[in-house]
């Protein structure tokens, strides 16, 4: 009992928690957020792989020809270096942009969710707590009303009806207080599962304890204005504009630049010195 005692003193004395913390430990946590932040990591690398040009290939090789009982060895080296159409890469590199914008305003709803709702179950907690509170105040003034009637050994019938109506009050409060702890309970939990125990001390909300007023002009100009389904919309719309565009530059073959340097050595001229040497052609 002395231990319950000290634990609900220390709940009480701690600082309160504010509505930004609980934000904060929310977002610190959220696994959810994390996946966003990697899909949006993941789009800015494909986004620089389509600017890069394509990758060059290297071509090696060697041969051995046998006439006139010799054999003559040779090999060649080739460079192959693809282009893109003319403003295929443009075009790539603009839809990967649009992708980056996409999941960039994806990362912000996900954030500006997950921070509505712990909000919206702060405020939900400490209005909870009221009403648990009025509740329990409420069975507090009936059972002393009850304990008042009681004491009269020869109750007249006004007395019983009252003694009665009483009795009910306090039925329906005991039902009425256990519904109110068990939606706070649930409500605890639900906080809890963004937060950990951050909901373990006191709340401070700004809007509760008067020290902010909730002013229109405030928050509905940038709540219209950065409305993530109209800007995934207008992202989206782009996005189709660019890609179509793009489909009708890929029909066009690619352009592939070639170069390529061989030799053959004739080893039956070895023992005169010489060497002779073939240069297959370079092509472009």
């Amino acid at each position: 009992m002395l231990l319950c005692t000290a634990l609900n003193s220390e709940v009480q004395d701690a600082a309160p928690v504010t509505i930004e913390i609980l934000v904060a430990r929310a977002l610190e946590k959220s696994e959810q957020l994390l996946a966003k932040k990697s899909l949006f990591e993941q789009s800015k690398a494909t986004a620089q792989h389509e600017a890069a040009w394509k990758n060059p290939s290297l071509t090696i090789a060697g041969s051995a020809r046998h006439a006139l009982d010799a054999w003559t060895p040779g090999f060649e080296i080739g460079v192959s270096q693809p282009f893109y159409f003319p403003k295929v890469q443009s075009l790539k590199r603009e839809v990967a942009a649009f992708n980056v914008a996409i999941k960039e305003v994806e990362l912000t709803y996900t954030k500006n969710a997950i921070s509505a709702e712990v909000v919206r179950l702060a405020y939900a907690f400490v209005v909870q707590e009221w009403k648990v509170l009025y509740a329990t105040n409420r069975k507090h003034r009936f059972t002393l009303l009850q304990s008042y009637l009681s004491r009269h050994t020869f109750a007249s019938p006004q007395q019983k009806t009252s003694n009665f109506i009483v009795k009910e009050r306090l039925r329906n409060l005991d039902a009425e207080q256990a519904r109110l702890a068990g939606e706070l309970e649930s409500i605890r939990e639900w906080l809890r599962s963004y937060v950990d125990s951050a909901v373990d001390t006191k709340l401070s909300l700004s809007w509760l304890n008067g020290t902010k007023e909730l002013n229109d002009t405030e928050w509905i100009e940038p709540a219209l204005k950065n409305n993530s389904t109209v800007l995934t919309s207008k992202a989206t719309l782009k996005k189709a504009h660019a890609e179509s565009a793009l489909s009708r530059h890929e029909i066009w073959p690619e352009i592939t630049l070639n170069a390529s340097y061989g030799q053959e050595h004739d080893s039956s001229l070895k023992h005169m010195g010489m060497k002779q040497i073939v240069l297959r052609r370079i092509r472009s």
